[in-house]
Parts: structure tokens; C-alpha cells; sequence
């Protein structure tokens, strides 16, 4: 075929065919494009759910270290309260024996008391006896 044997139409449909490659190819570029674009997000969104899963992990961890911690804390606070709770009642009973040897300090005049030996005498009883 030479030159002058081209017709319009034959002209016309090599364009054609040629636009419609174009196209094609076009439409292949972008999609990949596209595809690539869809990976790369997938994969920011994989790597930021990992972080997060990780973080989710090690703040389970310390939730479980505070609980134990916080177990531990209320124990010793139960003893601790437990313990002021006896001292309390020593010193109850400290103060009513005080207020009993002060009472009977009172009715007892003139008598010699010394509170580690005996129970109080009387002076004539101690130079007696």
C-alpha cells in the first residue's frame, strides 16, 4: 500500500485505534496508580491498628500492675487500721487505769505510792513496817 491509496477513513480508523490505545494504556496507568494508592493506605492503616494494639497491650499490663498494686495498698490499709484500732483500746485502757490510781491517789492522803513496786500504803504502814 503507498501513500496515495490512504484513504480518509482508513486515516481516520488508524487514529482511531491509535486514541483508543491511548486510552487503554490511560486507563491501565491510572488503575495501577490507584491500586498502588489503596496498597499504601492499607498499609498505614495496618501499621496504625498495630500501634494501637500495642498500646491497648502494655496499657492492659499496667492496669494489671496498678490492681495488684492497689490490692496491696488496701491490705496494709485494713492492718494499718486494724492496728490504730488496738492502739486506741491500749490507750483506753491506759487512761482508765490512770484515772483509777489518780482516784484512789486522792482518797488515800498521806500515803506513799510508788506505782512499779506495790499498790499504795500508807505512810505509818511503810515506816511500820
Amino acid at each position: 500500500m503507498n501513500i496515495s491509496q490512504l484513504t480518509l477513513e482508513g486515516v481516520g480508523g488508524g487514529v482511531a485505534g491509535l486514541a483508543g490505545m491511548w486510552l487503554m494504556i490511560s486507563k491501565l496507568l491510572l488503575k495501577k496508580a490507584i491500586d498502588d494508592t489503596s496498597k499504601s493506605s492499607a498499609e498505614a492503616e495496618t501499621t496504625v491498628i498495630e500501634l494501637l494494639r500495642g498500646e491497648v497491650e502494655r496499657m492492659a499490663q499496667s492496669n494489671k500492675d496498678i490492681g495488684r498494686a492497689l490490692k496491696e495498698f488496701q491490705l496494709e490499709n485494713v492492718e494499718l487500721r486494724k492496728e490504730i484500732s488496738d492502739l486506741h483500746e491500749t490507750i483506753n485502757t491506759l487512761s482508765e487505769r490512770l484515772n483509777s490510781i489518780d482516784r484512789a491517789r486522792d482518797k488515800c492522803k498521806g500515803c506513799e505510792f510508788d506505782l512499779y513496786t506495790a499498790p499504795m500504803r500508807r505512810v505509818t504502814d511503810v515506816k511500820a513496817g
